[in-house]
């Protein structure tokens, strides 16, 4: 081992910003092979300056990049590495080769840099991610690998033969991790890489990522709900609001980005995200909480749904319309919440099965509101199904039902996309719900590393057309008839991209208005909404509401938000209120339903609705809508946010 003394026997040159000096630093790593506590200053010295000057010859010297490559000075960086140096040393060279990366302007070293086995080795190095300046310059490495990625590059990170992706892997896997910044930058590398729109790579990501990813992303998007509805029922709510703000602004990143990823019209993986969304979160968690002001009676079965209130189901909701624009999801979603009933949205079989080994809680009501996380320990989905199934031929099945599933319902006429999406997913006996995930991350990583393509094709019908991986064949093909059935929403010819500025402006001031209302206790006024949010022709159907809740629902009003929420410094949360809008709607005029088929349940509930309107009997979701658009104490916040949901789901573009 080498100490100071023999390194400053060697001659220094003078000038910093030379080949000469590289060449001396060289020298330096040569005689210090090994880390030690004597020498570690040193390297990691050398290391920084290494970096530094590379900057410089790309710029000003050639020689000096035909050096550090002639030498293979980075092998040099990876034999510290595998000595599991301290973490002085860790964190210089993954800066070190964060500012090579990201700087360096040609092409052949950056050609050459990547093509060495070192980059790789480097990504699956086993760093210490319990240090955060540790995992905060890995995972910024990752997202400077990601920005390099094009159509010959992507080559240097995906093997196909050994079917390896270990940029993508690694960096999914760090998607739950606590820090925001970490969270943020996997999202980036996620879309980096499916930008680049290899095929090869799609198919590896669709295969052995988008289950396991995804179903942690819609998990994580539920939580954050749970969280928000949670904080908002405390008693010291506004003790946290800053907390409050950082959920909002997390629920709405998560939405940008799901639907950044909806936007790239990867077909296969679309129809796997958009599955992963309406069976694990938006069906089970957001429509059915619209339902609950109140208490169902079949909650006296002890039978445990997570759920939100009814305003915060409805706000989550309206970030949805406003910023999703996948027509397949919008679509789907729309109809649950007009059309759909709980047998409908497949909802209600587990409320009538009661399980022998399942104790029935009398007290269930008076739990903490939003502590509950997951169903009842009977209440199984497809990630849940016995254990005899190979995990991997498990999630090659959930492969084969999303694509089947969405496929089903996009070739399906207006009004019978949910019922023919449902139907397809029942095959598997699988059930809308909203679980948590039976493993880690990681672990169902590996599980699917068995979902391969000829395990895929082994289970694909011969019926059904192969993946599409381009999104070139759903353009084709993609059903005429778009007209929505009930809601009135109408189709924006002509209207910009999703993910072109035009299209995300108007929906910027929205959400700063929205994050006001849940970060002041809801207290609303109505003149600071813009004119054109609430006003206007809404989608209101001739409807007749009832002043008896139906069978299945006792009329107990449950409190939603706490007290020292909704008054604040003595304000009480009023909405100046246009009576035509805010009255309960007793009829509106609209034009005729087209008619459904006699297999769909309830017909015979809504079979003899006259010409110009149809009943609410059987369709829970919407009678809730509409029961908020009611005036009465505590309603103010529901019917806010209940004209905003109709406003948005009629403008949206999907």
């Amino acid at each position: 081992m080498f100490g100071r003394g023999k390194i400053a026997n060697l001659m220094k040159p003078k000038k910093l910003h030379s080949l000469e000096y590289l060449k001396y630093l060289y020298t330096v790593l040569q005689k210090n092979p090994v880390v030690g506590e004597q020498n570690c200053e040193t390297i990691v010295e050398a290391v920084r300056l290494i970096a530094e000057i590379l900057i410089w010859g790309d710029q000003n010297d050639g020689t000096v990049m035909d050096f550090f490559l002639e030498k293979n000075i980075l092998d040099d960086f990876m034999k510290y590495l595998k000595q599991n140096p301290g973490r002085l040393l860790c964190v210089q060279l993954l800066q070190t080769l964060n500012i090579l990366f990201e700087n360096i302007c040609n092409q052949t070293a950056i050609y050459y840099l990547l093509s060495s086995s070192h980059t790789n080795e480097i990504i699956t190095h086993r760093f210490d991610f319990s240090d955060e300046e540790v995992v905060a310059y890995y995972v910024s490495f990752l997202k400077t690998l990601s920005l390099r990625l094009n159509a010959q590059t992507i080559n240097f990170f995906y093997f196909e033969q050994r079917h390896e992706f270990d940029l993508y892997v690694e960096a999914i896997k760090l998607f739950c991790h606590p820090e925001n910044m970490v969270r943020i930058a996997v999202r980036t590398i996620t879309l980096n890489v499916h930008r680049v729109k290899d095929e090869g790579a799609l198919e590896f990501i669709h295969h052995q990522t988008s289950v396991p990813y995804f179903s942690y992303l819609v998990w994580s998007v539920g939580n954050t709900v749970l969280d928000i509805d949670a904080l908002l029922r405390s008693d010291n709510g506004f003790q946290c609001y800053s907390k409050l703000g950082d959920l909002v602004a997390e629920h709405i990143d998560h939405l940008h980005y799901v639907n950044d990823l909806l936007s790239l019209d990867i077909e296969a993986i679309n129809e796997v995200l958009c599955d992963q969304l309406l069976h694990r979160l938006l069906i089970p968690l957001h429509v059915y909480s619209l339902t609950k002001r109140y208490k169902l009676l079949s909650h006296k079965l002890g039978v445990s749904r997570p759920h939100v209130s009814n305003p915060v189901a409805t706000h989550m909701l309206l970030h949805c319309y406003l910023i999703i624009r996948n027509p397949d999801l919008i679509r789907i979603l729309t109809e649950a919440i007009f059309l759909g009933d709980p047998s409908l949205t497949d909802l209600v079989p587990r409320w009538n099965q009661q399980s022998p080994n399942r104790a029935t809680s009398e007290n269930q009501d008076s739990q903490e509101p939003g502590s509950e996380r997951s169903e009842d320990e009977n209440a199984h989905s497809d990630a849940d199904m016995s254990d005899e199934i190979n995990p991997a031929t498990r999630i090659a099945e959930s492969l084969l039902i999303a694509t089947l599933a969405l496929r089903n319902a996009r070739s399906s006429s207006a009004g019978r996309r949910l019922s023919a999406y449902i139907e397809s997913v029942r095959s598997l006996n699988r059930h809308p719900a909203f679980l948590q995930p039976s493993e880690s991350l990681e672990a169902c990583l590996r599980h699917a590393k068995g979902v391969t393509p000829s395990l895929l094709a082994s289970i694909w019908p011969a019926s059904l057309e192969p993946l599409v991986l381009t999104g070139q064949r759903r353009k084709q093909s993609r059903t005429v008839d778009e007209a929505p059935v009930v809601t009135g929403c109408t189709e924006t010819h002509n209207a910009p991209s999703a993910g072109s500025p035009s299209a995300r402006s108007p929906n910027i001031g929205r959400f700063t208005f929205f994050q006001q209302c849940l970060l002041t206790g809801f207290q609303v006024v109505y003149h600071a909404v813009p004119n054109n949010q609430l006003t206007g022709d809404f989608p209101y159907p001739n409807c007749h509401l009832d002043s008896t809740p139906p069978n299945d629902e006792t009329p107990v009003e449950e409190p939603v938000f706490n007290s020292s929420m909704a008054n604040v410094n003595g304000l009480s949360p009023t909405v100046t209120k246009q009576t035509p809008l805010i009255s309960t709607p007793h009829s509106f005029i609209r034009e005729r339903l087209p008619s459904q088929s006699s297999s769909e349940p309830n017909q015979s509930e809504i079979a003899d609705q006259s010409e110009n309107s149809f009943s609410l009997q059987g369709r829970p979701f919407l009678r809730a809508l509409y029961r908020a658009l009611e005036i009465g104490p505590g309603t103010d916040y529901d019917t806010l946010f209940t004209l905003l949901l109709l406003q948005a789901i009629r403008t949206n573009e999907g």
